[in-house]
Parts: structure tokens; sequence; C-alpha cells
């Protein structure tokens, strides 16, 4: 891997003549397959250093000096002719098509051809009303060739119900498609009042392998794909328009495999959540993630969902008063398999945390995303009764610079080292990296965004942008 990471930086990065020249001499007596995978090697990791340095993630060390403009496929072919003809002929270099205003025509044409009949990634992105003369013929490029696309991420800023990609594929079949994201920001004469399910389909004629979707904004509300096999469900709330329990629970009534379920906006907007006997039973959840801005759905959706695998809750925004039916509810059996929490800019009190530790009794890995309570549970971490006594991992965002909190800290581990149930690693999250001042086998490792989401899922999603 540092031969290949070598390899590509030197054809990325400027060299001198002369490296250049025994570089060509070594590259060229590779066999044609060696070096079209040293290729998609390349890309992808060239790929990896544009979504770092957009997201922040960047190890100083390891930062590029400089980025070209065109991408790594072009920057190939612009070698020389041995180098042409190889990264022509390697399709998934080609495989991924974007179609906005900005782009060309002939691009998505060549695009599209030198993938040959590799699986392709499209993200489809329309800043206007409608489909102009240039967006209609690069959407008639790519419609062709839908059994092979893989991904499709679609955004409209203003839907035209009649004139869309997304009449052109209701009722088409996609037989390799393994992720959609479909964000619809508004809608014209949508006429949505929640009336009931959504009467609109794409995809009609079946997407087997469909284990990833995204609605948001309008797409929750009219467009719906087949779910049956779907893994990870992202329902975006985004807009002030009535969403009922009926509705709600239509788009989940066919999800027997969901593992990953995120809930963001306010979701349902019934003043009182069904009761036990109209739970959704879900066998194979294992995290779940919620961000509710009027606070009713946190309670709700873990009340009126059955789901006897989660392992992981993250929780946004949550507030004081926000999980009280939770518990008065009490039911810890509910939750005997969670083991890991994440909070985001919560503001639960102290009698919550208490009710939190009570509840959810088996965590061993707890991340806190929130300065206003980073405090006030650092204090029952470290208190006599020492809560969570299986609790191995403790995630903080805090400024590295107050002595305050780094006093704390050291007293949570080593108030759980004395009582037995010591910490295996504090991760902890700043702008900087600071020094281990911490006595003892507890790790201290360092930060600088929160963990993925899913966890311990490898694809990294660009449009997952509501929890940040």
């Amino acid at each position: 891997m540092d031969v290949v990471r070598d390899t590509t930086r030197n054809v990325r990065f400027q060299v001198a003549d002369n490296d250049l020249r025994l570089l060509r001499v070594s590259v060229h007596m590779m066999p044609p397959e060696i070096l079209s995978n040293v290729f998609k090697l390349g890309k992808a990791m060239w790929e990896d250093e544009l979504e770092d340095e957009a997201d922040g993630t960047h190890d100083i060390d390891d930062k590029p000096d400089m980025m070209p403009d065109m991408p790594f496929e072009i920057l190939a072919t612009h070698i020389d002719s041995h180098f042409r003809k190889i990264a022509l002929n390697t399709h998934s270099l080609w495989s991924s098509i974007h179609i906005e205003p900005g782009n060309s025509i002939s691009k998505v044409a060549a695009y599209t051809e030198r993938s040959g009949r590799h699986k392709l990634d499209l993200r489809i992105e329309l800043l206007h009303p409608g489909f102009d003369a240039k967006i209609q013929q690069m959407i008639s490029l790519v419609l062709p060739h839908a059994f092979r696309w893989r991904t499709l991420y679609y955004r409209s800023v203003y839907q035209v119900q009649d004139n869309s990609l997304l009449s052109y594929i209701a009722d088409i079949s996609a037989p390799v498609l393994e992720g959609l994201s479909l964000n619809i920001d508004e809608m014209q004469n949508s006429g949505l009042t929640d009336a009931g399910n959504p009467s609109r389909s794409v995809f009609g004629k079946g997407a087997p392998r469909l284990f990833f979707v995204r609605l948001r904004g309008f797409a929750l509300y009219s467009f719906l794909p087949p779910l049956s096999a779907v893994r990870i469900l992202h329902l975006d709330q985004t807009k002030s328009l009535a969403l009922g329990y009926s509705t709600f629970r239509h788009i989940l009534s066919s999800l027997a495999h969901l593992q990953h379920l995120s809930i963001y906006g306010d979701m349902v907007v019934d003043p009182v959540w069904p009761d036990a006997k109209d739970v959704v039973y879900f066998p194979e959840l294992s995290s779940m993630r919620i961000c509710d801005v009027c606070g009713r759905a946190y309670a709700g959706l873990l009340l009126g969902f059955n789901t006897p695998a989660l392992t992981t809750l993250a929780l946004k925004g949550v507030q004081e008063h926000d999980l009280e039916r939770l518990w008065s509810a009490g039911d810890p059996p509910r939750f005997s398999k969670l083991e890991r929490l994440i909070f985001w800019d919560c503001g639960l009190l102290e009698r919550d945390w208490r009710q939190v530790f009570e509840l959810f009794a088996s965590v061993t890995d707890l991340s806190l995303y929130s300065s206003k309570t980073t405090s006030t549970m650092l204090q029952l971490l470290a208190g006599s009764d020492l809560p969570w006594p299986r609790l191995k991992s403790l995630s903080l965002i805090i400024d590295l610079e107050n002595s305050e909190e780094e006093i704390q800290i050291g007293e949570v581990i080593a108030a759980r080292q004395s009582g037995g149930h010591p910490l295996e690693v504090v991760r902890l999250g700043g702008n900087e990296e600071g020094d281990s001042y911490f006595d003892g086998p507890t790790r201290i490792t360092y930060f600088r965004n929160p963990d993925r989401w899913p966890p311990n899922w490898e694809f990294r999603d660009s449009d997952d942008n509501l929890f940040l």
C-alpha cells in the first residue's frame, strides 16, 4: 500500500523531470492489469483526500501541499499514451457521473461510454425548476443504463411534478441499485396535507438489492421506493408539513430487515402516540438515531418501537421533560442489549441522567457531544455510586485548554479505577490535539469529528449533514 500511495502521489503531484522519466520506465514495465489496479487505488485515495479536505478530517502531517483541479482519472490520461490507453480501459475510473448545470453533455457522454458495463454511481443536482434542454439531454444519456445504476443521489431545489427524473424512473427496474437518496426542497403545487400514504413510487418494477434509502423534504411525502430489502433508512422531515402516524407507519410497514434507522424533524404530529397494541416490531434494528425539534418523538419512538436487537441509540437536541413518558413507562428489559449511547446538544438535568443510568443499565460506550452537560456528567461518573459499572469508553467534546474539565476527567478516571470499574479509553474532541496528561492504564485518544453513522459502516455518506 505504501508503494501504491507513493506511486499515485508522484503521478498526482509535481515531480522533477528526471524522477518522472524513471517512474515512467518502471511503471511501463508493469502488466496492464497491475497498472489498472494502481489507478483504481489512486482514485480511491484521491476521493478520500478530497472528502477529508472538505470535512476537515485531514491529518495535519499527511495533508498534500496541493490538489490539482482535474479529477484523478483525467490526470491519469494526460501522462502519456501508455497511461491514457490503460486509464481509458479501466471502466471503474469513469463510473461516477455528476449531472448538474455546470457539467457538460460531452463529459457525461464520455463517462457513460468509458464506464463500459461497470456499475454506475450517479449524483444529479437540479438547482432550477424543471429541466432545461441541457439537463434533459444529460438525463437521457444515463436513463438507458438504469440496469447498472449502483447508487443514485438526487436533489431538486424545486420539483415540477410532471417533468422530472422521478417521473421517468417511476415504473422501471433497477436490478443492481444499492443506495438511493432523494432530496426535494420544494414542489410545485404539492397540495400535500398528509391525506394518506405516499401515492407515487419510484422503481416500481423493483430494486431487489436496495439496502440504503434517504427520503428528505418533500420526497418523504411523495416518492416511495421499494423498501423490502432496505437495511439503512434516513427519514429527514425538513418541511413544516404534517405527517400523521398512519403515514409514518405505512412507510415503516415493509422494513422487516431494517438494521439502522435515522429520524430527523417533527416526524409525527399526533399529540398522543399510539398505545402498546400498535407497537412496530423491528427484529433486526441495531442502531437508531433521533432528532426531534418539538420533543414529542423521542419517547414516542422509543416506546412505539419494539427493538430487541438495539445496541446503539443516538439522540440529538433532547431536553428536560422530553423523556418523561419514557421514565414513567419504566421498561429496562426493552433496552437490555443497548451498549452505546450518543448525545448531541442535549439539555438533560441531573435527575434525567440518573434515569438514563437506570433505564439503559448495560451501557459500555458513551459519547457526549454537548458542552452544556459535560460538567454534570463528569461529576456523576465520578460519584460514589459509580453508575454504569460496565462503561469502558467515554467520548467528550471539550475545551482542551479548560483546566477545570481536565481536572474532572482525571477524577473520573481515578474514581473508576479505584472502584474496580476502570475506563479503557477516553476520547477527547477539540480543535487541537493535546498531550496525554493522565496517569494510569486508561488510553487517551483524540478526534476531530464525531463518528460516522451507521456505526462500523465503511461507506461515506456526503449528504449526512443534519446531525453535525
